[in-house]
């Protein structure tokens, strides 16, 4: 089977083991897995199919991104991590960027992955979340599964806008370490909520901020778009979890 070093590489690295640990589970050699994972040689490699499945299901990333069957990750369709999807109910999937390192056109698997899990989880945390919530006094126009795409929307947009601080920002080429530093940052931020255990996020300030950094001539786009159909019904949503909290 085919498999693509650079994203086995970048799994490898997010899960923080070495390659000698990973082994022993796979029932494989340090030695071997050296010789598929060094940086030097071709990016597209072949092992065995249970070696490769191994990996996925240990590294807990899809097998066919993995083998570079496909580009697209739950949530982050793009290699370069610069496009999120969302999908409104009834409708195919949109997209949308939300990156300050915007049309890039290089792969960045660490980055993509690091994402799609955020996303993941902050979409878990906040169905959760909805699902507790006591109901609104009346209907809204806009149910939780539009809200549900307003608030993963928000926590990818969140995610570099602490870039702005930065400045000047990096060169594009140099700019990798950052993005994905950004990204695990954001992810131990928000852990206590996402595992249930702390704050609810301030969706009126994220979407503050987020929006901010939308440019003028773009007021299509899926971020303003979602904020203007459901923002005041998450927002209600949450204020209603907090006096249910406060209650208690």
């Amino acid at each position: 089977m085919p498999i693509r070093v650079d994203r086995l590489r970048a799994a490898q690295q997010l899960d923080g083991r070495t390659w000698s640990e990973i082994a022993g589970p796979l029932a494989t050699t340090h030695q071997r897995l050296y010789h598929l994972s060094a940086g030097e040689g071709p990016t597209l490699r072949r092992c065995r199919r249970e070696l490769r499945d191994g990996f996925a299901s240990l590294l807990d990333v899809p097998p066919e991104w993995l083998s570079g069957e496909t580009d697209a990750l739950p949530s982050v369709p793009s290699a370069d991590a610069t496009v999120v999807a969302v999908s409104f109910p009834h409708r195919e999937e949109v997209h949308t960027r939300v990156s300050l390192f915007q049309g890039t056109g290089r792969a960045v698997p660490g980055l993509q992955l690091a994402l799609s899990r955020l996303l993941t989880k902050a979409d878990r945390a906040v169905a959760r979340d909805l699902a507790a919530a006591p109901p609104a006094p009346r209907d809204g126009r806009f149910g939780e599964d539009v809200q549900r795409l307003l608030a993963v929307l928000l926590v990818a947009a969140s995610v570099e806008v602490g870039l702005d601080l930065i400045r000047p920002l990096p060169s594009v080429e140099d700019a990798d370490d950052l993005r994905v530093s950004a990204v695990r940052h954001a992810e131990e931020v928000y852990r206590p909520w996402l595992e249930a255990k702390g704050p609810y996020p301030e969706w009126d300030r994220m979407a503050k901020r987020a929006l901010e950094r939308v440019p003028e001539d773009d007021k299509t786009s899926a971020l303003v778009m979602l904020e203007e159909l459901a923002g005041e019904n998450l927002r209600a949503a949450y204020e209603r979890l907090r006096d249910k909290k406060r209650d208690g």
